[in-house]
């Protein structure tokens, strides 16, 4: 039978890591001590005993995805040495209270609070979520035509601002418009029934976050292209044109998103052009970038929900709309990235032009602070579910991001990172078969 052993975890500054090996083969003199370094081959132990293991936290240390990993070797019999290298072990609940009642003192509450919640999220990951949580998508038939679909909540007045130039700017045949009425009290249905009888209404009496809602339209969907409209969204001419004649010229081409306006005197916060941020800092990670008038086709990192054409059979393979994401929020970006790993890309089509009046409808039933925080959590979610080996790269600089942010004072942020843990209990080991950090890097602005 092989000795036990045990595990010394480098994740200190370099220039003490050679004396904290020492000082862990002086307190394990009767153990077989690894050295276990970041950026290096894990140690061949297959078939050998675990008898505990050390980390190395000095200040301004890092390398949290190889503490995760001793946590989960060694449990309770982990030992965490600090810059003196003196140590507590980690089930040692008394000792740990005292470790962070001086913290406490030295950094400030805010900080330590926040920097324990970013710790406990960082090592929280589960080994394996049960994958994505998609529902089956039917179609009722695939006609070569255009199913627009607008989900819509208490949006009668928005409704009669953009239905008008929606349907005039539709080809004149093999096309249709379905609105999801989603738990609207303010007649709704009644008056697209009276007013506009060639758009069919899907009625759900409670109301469905977005990815349930353009799901149930999708399920109606009886032509071979998709296009998604938020019900505050504006289009101008040869909108519809300019998305469909994107799927003639890229080959296996999963959606094409139009470009994005603000009304005068706003911030125009979405252009269209999503990428992931080259160095975002405590900037949210998801990039848009301002147009210069020579990227019509580019490809982007997803298309917005809001207001991108489709292919209805590729939705439909993906499984549609992941309905975690509620009530809104992240799940463009998700199926988008889900596409691209599938390789199916999503283009930029600068002739289809929107004027997004922002959050007119989400906006009546939260505050921009509750808004701010879905985006946040939802953004969680799609990293421990949606993403491969990138999730090792991503899901610790979330973390650093907000915990940075929620010291600061983003209310957002405390309120996300404080269930950080729970969503990277969830995380999904699922395999991917493309080079993901190729592709991160391609969709990188």
């Amino acid at each position: 039978m092989s000795s036990p052993v045990y595990l010394a975890f480098c994740t200190g500054s370099e220039a003490a890591t050679p004396a904290f090996v020492a000082r862990v083969r002086a307190d394990h003199p009767e153990l077989e001590v690894i050295a276990v370094y970041p950026g290096r081959p894990f140690p061949g132990i297959a078939g050998r005993t675990v008898a505990g293991a050390a980390v190395h936290a000095t200040k301004g240390s890092g390398a949290w995805g190889l503490r995760v990993r001793a946590l989960r070797l060694a449990g309770s019999r982990l030992r965490i040495y600090n810059d003196n290298l003196d140590h507590f072990q980690f089930g040692d609940w008394a000792v740990l209270r005292q470790h962070l009642r001086w913290r406490w003192s030295q950094r400030g509450r805010g900080r330590v609070w926040y920097g324990l919640l970013g710790r406990l999220a960082l090592m929280s990951v589960g080994k394996g979520a049960a994958g994505l949580r998609v529902r089956e998508v039917g179609f009722v038939s695939q006609k070569g035509g255009i199913t627009v679909i607008v989900p819509s909540r208490d949006g009668r007045e928005l409704l009669q601002e953009m239905l008008p130039a929606v349907l005039a700017d539709l080809p004149a045949e093999n096309a249709e418009v379905v609105v999801v009425d989603n738990g609207s009290s303010d007649g709704t249905a009644e008056y697209l029934r009276s007013r506009y009888r060639e758009v069919r209404v899907e009625c759900s009496a409670d109301p469905l976050s977005f990815a349930a809602a353009v799901n149930r339209g999708i399920g109606a969907a009886q032509y071979s292209h998709v296009v998604l409209l938020n019900n505050d969204m504006q289009i101008e001419p040869r909108f519809f044109a300019s998305l469909r004649a994107a799927f003639d010229k890229v080959p296996n081409l999963f959606c094409a998103t139009a470009q994005i306006f603000f009304p005068a005197g706003q911030r125009r916060e979405e252009t269209g052009l999503c990428y992931w941020h080259r160095a975002p800092g405590d900037e949210f990670p998801i990039y848009c970038a301002e147009p210069q008038g020579n990227e019509d086709g580019a490809e982007v990192l997803y298309g917005s929900g809001g207001c991108s054409m489709y292919s209805a059979e590729k939705l439909r393979a993906l499984g549609g709309f992941d309905e975690q994401y509620r009530p809104a929020y992240v799940e463009d970006l998700d199926i988008g990235y889900r596409a691209w790993l599938e390789g199916w890309p999503t283009v930029y089509c600068a002739g289809a032009k929107v004027e997004h009046r922002h959050r007119a409808t989400t906006s009546r039933y939260y505050d921009s602070a509750h808004l701010d925080y879905l985006v946040e959590r939802n953004y969680l979610r799609f990293l421990v579910s949606a993403t491969g080996p990138i999730f090792d790269e991503l899901w610790p600089a979330a973390i650093r991001r907000l915990r940075n942010r929620a010291v600061n004072g983003d209310k957002a942020a405390q309120r996300a990172l404080r269930g950080a843990w729970r969503e990277g209990l969830k995380r999904s080991n699922r395999a991917v078969s493309v080079d993901e950090t190729a592709l991160k890097a391609k969709l990188t602005l």
